[in-house]
């Protein structure tokens, strides 16, 4: 099992926070919740409950199968551009 700890914040280069749409901070768990939700694999019934536990819990901890799911929707992302998905996978890839 990996452990994600979710509610960390993701900042720009100057170490400002990034913000939602409506003004909050974007945390890694918030970012991650709405990649996998629009994901192509893995199915929808997975997909969502994944995305809530990610939006919801301070750390949520998965199996291999849903950490590379996760992982490879990161990878593919179209929703946000590289200053989210480059600190998503940098996060990622310290997890062992």
């Amino acid at each position: 099992m990996k452990s994600i700890r979710v509610k960390e914040v993701l900042v720009n280069f100057k170490g400002e926070d990034l913000k939602t749409e409506n003004n909050a901070s974007l945390t890694t768990g918030e970012a991650l919740s709405n990649i996998v939700l629009s994901n192509k694999e893995g199915g929808k019934l997975k997909c969502f409950s994944l995305a809530q536990r990610l939006f919801t819990e301070p750390f949520v901890e998965v199996d291999d199968a849903d950490f590379k799911l996760i992982e490879d929707a990161v990878l593919n992302t179209e929703i946000y551009g590289v200053i989210v998905s480059g600190q998503l996978l940098s996060i990622l890839g310290g997890i062992k």
